[in-house]
C-alpha cells in the first residue's frame, strides 16, 4: 500500500513540476487526477509486492494516464452538462486516449519505471 502511494506522490509531483515549467496558470489543475491514477494503477497491478516485474512498471504508467485522462473527461462531462453521462464521458475519452498515450504515456512509463527500478534498489528486505 506505501508503494502505491508513493507513486501517487512521484506522479504527483512530477505534474507539478511540468506545469511550473510549462508555465499553466493553475498548476495545480491535473495533479489529483494523475496521483488517483497512479495509486490506482499500481494497487491494481503490483499490490504490495517491492519487487515489480520491470514491464508491469511499464504498463502501470501507461495505465495511470489512462485513468488519469478518463477522471479527467469524467469530470469535465460532469461539470458542463450537469449529471453523469457514462456514454458521453466514455466516447470522449476514446477520441483522446490514443494522443495522451502517445506523449503523456510513453513519459509517465518512464517515471513509473525509474520509480520501480529505485524501489527494488533501495526496499528494506525483509
Amino acid at each position: 500500500m506505501t508503494a502505491a502511494f508513493g507513486h501517487a506522490a512521484v506522479f504527483a509531483a512530477v505534474a507539478l513540476l511540468y506545469a511550473m515549467i510549462v508555465g499553466e496558470h493553475d498548476t495545480w489543475r491535473g495533479a489529483p487526477a494523475i496521483a488517483i491514477g497512479a495509486f490506482v494503477s499500481w494497487l491494481v497491478l503490483a499490490g504490495s509486492r517491492l519487487d515489480v516485474p520491470v514491464w508491469l512498471t511499464l504498463i502501470a504508467g501507461f495505465v495511470t494516464i489512462a485513468l488519469s485522462t478518463l477522471l479527467v473527461v469524467l469530470a469535465t462531462v460532469m461539470v458542463s452538462m450537469g449529471r453523469f453521462d457514462g456514454w458521453l464521458a466514455f466516447s470522449m475519452a476514446m477520441n483522446v486516449l490514443p494522443f495522451a498515450l502517445l506523449g503523456g504515456g510513453t513519459v509517465a512509463a518512464i517515471v513509473s519505471l525509474v520509480y520501480g527500478l529505485a524501489l527494488r534498489r533501495f526496499a528494506a528486505k525483509p
